[in-house]
């Protein structure tokens, strides 16, 4: 994420990314996100050719920290799917 944050600087989400995301990429988004908003998560999905953006609610910027177990549970979900 921290390079996803310096490319923002550079320009619009088009400029950052000119080809299709192959690899998988999960988000999880704070609904109360404060410092970026949700459409920055979407476009960023739509640049993905398997990305899932999950919205969790009662949180902000700072999801792993203020839902933990929300965070963590979605990971192991994720994680028994691979394997």
């Amino acid at each position: 994420m921290l390079n996803w944050y310096r490319a923002l600087r550079a320009g619009s989400m088009e400029e950052i990314c000119r080809e299709e995301i192959k690899v998988p990429v999960r988000m999880l988004w704070g609904e109360g996100d404060t410092f970026l908003s949700l459409a920055l998560a979407k476009d960023s999905m739509k640049m993905c050719k398997d990305g899932e953006l999950t919205i969790v609610g009662e949180a902000t910027h700072w999801v792993q920290h203020e839902q933990a177990s929300i965070v963590n549970r979605l990971i192991r979900i994720l994680l028994q799917k691979e394997l």
